[in-house]
């Protein structure tokens, strides 16, 4: 009997450690930087393991609901709406995402703005000064600032408005300043295209490639070539 009250002491001796381990672990922090109050709960030291709140810095897993200026997240960071400057790793939005510069994947479901993507951005719009990697999204391109929007690699969606592009455009309609790469789509539009579109509508005013469709529009082209049905190819001028 004695054995038995020692045996059942000390699991509970072992659970009341462990569980005032983890009360230690989690504290309440109030910091103070750049003039703005944040209240956030920790399990873990200060900055890393599992955050809830709204953090400056993180690594680890980061949850909040509504960010406010935050900087630097390292690992996974999921709010209703994110707001910092640099992601590594995971980030995934309700609503919308806006972040200067991510490493990874970056999540909005409703919009997503960034200065820099290396990885994967994927939302219903996309507004983006540079991505390299994959982009899944109903509308992207455009820039944040008054720099050309860039796209290197693959863009995947209902319309594809980057204006500097290098490498394939998947989607119903693309328009771009310069193309280099493969567009496919119902109506494929660069001012200057080198290499191959394929679409129901093909349109560039300096074509060095090959374009396959309905109508085939190069401006760049003799008279009686800038417009033909099927094919059109690069032709020097007369």
């Amino acid at each position: 009997m004695l054995r038995n009250i020692f045996t059942n002491y000390r699991k509970h001796f072992i659970h009341i450690f462990i569980l005032g381990s983890l009360l230690i672990q989690c504290k309440t922090l109030f910091a103070q930087i750049d003039g703005d109050d944040r209240k956030y709960l920790s399990i873990g030291p200060k900055n890393h393991g599992i955050g809830f709140g709204n953090t400056y810095d993180y690594n680890g897993i980061r949850l909040n609901l509504w960010d406010t200026h935050s900087q630097n997240i390292n690992g996974f960071n999921f709010s209703f709406v994110l707001n910092n400057q640099r992601v590594n790793g995971i980030q995934m939005a309700t609503f919308a995402t806006v972040s200067n510069h991510v490493n990874g994947l970056s999540v909005g479901s409703l919009y997503l703005s960034s200065g820099t993507v290396n990885g994967v951005a994927t939302s219903l719009f996309i507004v983006c000064d540079t991505i390299n990697g994959l982009v899944i999204a109903h509308v992207a391109g455009k820039s944040k600032g008054k720099t050309p929007s860039v796209l290197n690699g693959l863009d995947i969606g209902i319309y594809s408005g980057f204006e500097n592009v290098k490498g394939v455009s998947i989607a119903i309609a693309t328009k771009a300043e310069h193309f280099k790469g493969v567009s496919i789509g119902l109506q494929n539009d660069a001012n200057e295209m080198h290499g191959i579109q394929i679409g129901i509508i093909n349109k560039t005013q300096k074509l060095k490639g090959v374009q396959f469709g309905l109508i085939n529009v190069a401006m760049s082209n003799p008279f009686w070539a800038r417009r033909l049905p099927f094919i059109n190819i690069r032709l020097p001028r007369s």
